[in-house]
């Protein structure tokens, strides 16, 4: 990712900008928005970006030393409980609370784009992304519940859209009833294939260590309520604790085979989901 990312690019600089190079001389100018001993994190073309201090110059990581040292006491674990500051961090990035979208985007690396040639998916389908939704007092070392929002498609506008056009239906009651809500889709939104749906949940998994054992429901309504049972079969096939499905004017429930056959997911880790009709 950072060799499509540090190429010269000609972008209005002002007093917070920097220049960065990296060990092959490719630059870029981004805002420093936070930086550890290992990573610095950039704000470019108005996405946050990790690069490692190891891919920048020698000159770059010196900046950064000063800068960790002039801020040293600046945000060390304030208002966030025992847990300290990384109680409210996912991939780097300070979570907002209170049900409010927290949204991460990911470009394919090497290994996704192998997978995904065997599927042939569009070439305009780089990436997939993730919202996320969490209650005012998350705390991800005790046990959550979480809920899987998704959306119907019955025009190339709610295909583009995809489950995080319809995340801010379901997160404010989620986070206030002390669940996390979570919507997952590729860069051109809900897609064909099932991708996004995996690296979303392996994502969660490495930020979370937890996040296999806590409680897990899928929703949605008509087209969304059937597209659920794709993350339920997910779920139930790789045993986690899937507790319910909302299927809001679902008609049709030959969906629920189709996704069972299309993960091998065994009947009877269906038989304790409770399901709201």
């Amino acid at each position: 990712m950072l060799a499509a990312l540090l190429w010269f690019t000609p972008v209005a600089t002002n007093a917070e900008t920097r220049t960065w190079t990296d060990v092959q001389g490719r630059k870029i100018e981004a805002e420093l928005i936070r930086a550890s001993d290992t990573e610095v994190v950039v704000k470019l073309r108005g996405k946050e970006v990790s690069i490692p201090l190891a891919k920048l110059s020698e000159e770059d990581r010196e900046y950064v030393d000063e800068w960790l040292e002039e801020n040293a006491d600046v945000g060390d674990g304030a208002g966030n409980g025992d847990g300290g500051a990384d109680r409210l961090l996912f991939d780097g990035k300070t979570l907002k609370t209170g049900g409010e979208l927290n949204l991460f985007e990911y470009e394919y690396d090497e290994e996704d784009r192998v997978i995904l040639s065997k599927l042939k998916p569009s070439p305009k389908d780089t990436g997939w992304k993730l919202a996320i939704a969490v209650p005012e007092d998350f705390d991800p070392t005790k046990p959550q519940r979480v809920f899987v929002a998704n959306t119907a498609v019955n025009n190339d506008e709610q295909r583009l859209a995809g489950n995080v056009g319809v995340f801010g239906m379901y997160a404010p009651a989620c986070a206030a009833s002390g669940w996390i809500c979570i919507a997952y889709d590729t860069s051109l939104g809900r897609a064909e294939h099932n991708h996004d749906l995996i690296s979303a949940m392996q994502k969660l998994a490495e930020e979370w260590p937890q996040f296999r054992t806590w409680e897990f429901a899928v929703g949605g309504f008509s087209g969304g309520a059937k597209a659920c049972f794709d993350p339920l079969a997910f779920l139930v096939k790789n045993d986690y604790k899937t507790v319910g499905a909302f299927l809001g004017g679902c008609n049709d429930g030959s969906f629920c085979e189709r996704a069972k056959e299309r993960y091998n997911a065994r009947s009877s880790g269906f038989r304790t989901v409770k399901a709201f009709i």
